[in-house]
C-alpha cells in the first residue's frame, strides 16, 4: 500500500466505483474525479497528504503527454497540487493547476461534455475509451433510466 492510500481515505477503482453513463446520462464531476485520482496514486504520478500534494517525475511526463499545460499561468498564486475533499461526495480527488489542467484537457479532447447549468459532466463514448486508456478507469456502459412513478 502506498504512503498517499494510507494518510488519505481514497476508494480504489473497482466495480463498485463504476459509473453508469451514456449518451444522455451525466455523471458528477466530482466522482470522476476522484476516479482520475486514485489512479493517478495507484500509478505513483501523483502523492497527495493532509499537507498538500506533489506530481513526481513520471506523473509530470505522463500529464504533459497527455496534453496538460503543468505551468503557472499568471502571477496570482496558486495552489499547484493538493487533495480536495468533496462535501458531497465525501472522495478525495486532485485539486489546483493539475486538477483543472485534467478537467480542461478532458474536455477539451471530447472525453467530458458539461451539462448546462450544472456542476454535472456527461461523459461521451470517446471519454469512456479515453479515460480508460489513459488513467486505467473502466466505467459502466450502460444506461440507466428512473422509474416513472405511477
Amino acid at each position: 500500500m502506498s504512503s498517499a492510500r494510507a494518510e488519505l481515505p481514497f476508494l480504489a477503482v473497482g466495480v463498485s466505483d463504476r459509473i453508469e453513463f451514456g449518451m444522455a446520462a451525466a455523471a458528477n464531476m466530482v466522482e470522476v474525479a476522484a476516479l482520475v485520482g486514485d489512479a493517478l496514486i495507484a500509478k505513483g504520478h501523483v502523492v497527495l497528504t493532509q499537507e498538500g500534494g506533489m506530481v513526481t517525475e513520471a506523473g509530470a511526463r505522463f500529464l504533459t503527454e497527455l496534453g496538460a499545460d503543468l505551468r503557472p499561468k499568471s502571477r496570482r498564486t496558486r495552489i499547484f497540487c493538493r487533495a480536495c475533499l468533496d462535501w458531497s461526495e465525501r472522495r478525495h480527488h486532485v485539486a489546483g493547476l493539475v486538477g483543472a489542467e485534467i478537467l480542461r484537457r478532458c474536455l477539451e479532447l471530447g472525453w467530458l461534455a458539461r451539462e448546462s447549468g450544472t456542476r454535472a459532466v456527461r461523459i461521451t463514448s470517446a471519454g469512456a475509451a479515453g479515460l480508460r486508456d489513459a488513467f486505467g478507469v473502466e466505467l459502466d456502459c450502460t444506461v440507466t433510466h428512473p422509474r416513472k412513478s405511477a
